[in-house]
């Protein structure tokens, strides 16, 4: 694995009957154009990666982390990577906690449906604020582009018998009334 990859192995022991592998990855940022991206597509994928660019080298400075040329790479190159070595690890689920995409566009969402039918094993995506309905005009509307890549934006969940992994979308800062519903059931 390339050194610029942030791979950190978490146990946690609570009794439970099984060991549980997840591989969890967040904040790739994923920016994607392809075949059927439009002029302003592509106009939009570089504006967005020189943004990116700039921010996380900015970040890093800001932290006294490492960001130098290694990190000068299409950001689907370490997804890949990440997601090749999770299919590897033989994982109960690879979680995907946000960010995954930079932006809620086509060719991003053409990416990563793509990226997930081609998988081959379990996942939970949970949205990030990348992903929220900020970038979409109505909540509802982000909720449909999405629905193709995760069956149910706003609230997810995964019975594994002992325990169960949920996932709830507050790309407003706050939890509606009926998630907590459907969190309480």
């Amino acid at each position: 694995m390339d050194d610029y990859l942030h791979i950190k192995r978490t146990i946690i022991d609570i009794g439970l009957k099984r060991e549980y592998k997840f591989f969890q990855i967040s904040d790739a940022h994923i920016n994607a154009v392809d075949d059927e991206s439009t002029a302003v597509d592509i106009e939009n994928y570089h504006k967005q990666r020189e943004k990116w660019d700039k921010l996380k080298k900015d970040f890093a400075k800001k932290y006294g982390d490492i960001c130098d040329e290694r990190y000068d790479t299409d950001p689907v190159v370490p997804f890949e990577k990440l997601t090749g070595y999770a299919k590897k690890s033989v994982t109960d689920a690879l979680i995907l906690s946000g960010d995954i995409i930079d932006l809620v566009s086509e060719s991003n969402l053409r990416y990563i449906k793509k990226f997930l039918d081609n998988y081959g094993h379990p996942y939970i995506y949970c949205l990030g604020n990348h992903e929220s309905y900020d970038e979409c005009s109505r909540k509802e509307k982000c909720y449909e582009r999405l629905s193709p890549v995760i069956k149910h934006p706003d609230f997810s969940s995964v019975d594994y018998g002992e325990f169960k992994i949920v996932s709830l979308d507050n790309g407003i800062k706050m939890v509606s009334n009926d998630q907590l519903r459907k969190l309480e059931n």
